[in-house]
């Protein structure tokens, strides 16, 4: 497991860009679809604040002009954990589409400590 973010100022962290085929219909027309996002998230901080967010990462997803779709998760140095915990997002909603995953982190040291957003075994699962 590497770490893969711990700048000192804001950083893209990852940029990945998916083509979500689309799936057959069902009787009522809907979309017969599934695709989830998952990956392991390890935070870890030595910020001194208990209240203030300097340190934060956020997962998105824009369409293919680059425009936020959807805000997917917000983490901040106030989300450690002591090992890893699995994270997921349903993008079924975007079936037949051209996405791109974002992951973008800022740490500041605003409060004297750093924090540390680590994944690991990022994965697209589409059925």
């Amino acid at each position: 497991m590497g770490e893969l973010f711990n700048p000192t100022h804001l950083m893209v962290i990852a940029i990945v860009a998916f083509v979500l085929f689309g799936g057959s219909y069902g009787y009522n027309g809907q979309l017969l679809c599934t695709a989830t996002l998952t990956y392991w998230l390890h935070v870890d901080t030595t910020e001194n604040t208990t209240t203030a967010t300097p340190d934060t990462l956020t997962v998105q997803v824009l369409n293919s002009s680059g425009s936020v779709l959807a805000t997917l998760a917000t983490y901040s140095n106030l989300d450690p954990n002591t090992g890893y915990t699995q994270q997921s997002a349903d993008l079924s909603a975007y079936a037949g589409q051209t996405i791109t995953l974002k992951f973008t982190g800022t740490e500041t040291d605003t409060n004297g400590g750093t924090t540390d957003f680590v994944f690991d075994d990022t994965a697209l699962q589409v059925s």
